[in-house]
């Protein structure tokens, strides 16, 4: 019994390089994707994206470019953008 760690790219070639290795089973454990920020929380890159578009634009189309490039939800990318304006809600 053996056992490898690795790349699924890595361990692929492995196997494909060793063929006395591919005799028989073999059991592959995937590790999930790395967690992802909450949905409620814009980190530094989404927050510097609308506040670039923001000081260009104007705040509706700001937060509409800002939703296609970062793929957070136009909510709480507006109800960040409003907050940095210090205003209420203007769209």
């Amino acid at each position: 019994e053996a056992s490898y760690t690795g790349t699924l790219f890595a361990l692929r070639e492995r196997l494909a390089s060793s063929p006395d290795e591919v005799r028989g089973e073999f059991v592959i454990l995937v590790e999930g994707a790395a967690e992802v920020a909450k949905d409620e929380e814009l980190n530094e890159r989404d927050r510097n994206v609308l506040e670039v578009l923001a000081a260009e634009l104007p705040l509706a189309q700001a937060v509409a470019l800002s939703v296609k490039i970062t793929g957070r939800r136009r909510n709480l990318l507006y109800k960040y953008a409003v907050a940095q304006r210090g205003g209420g809600d203007e769209c």
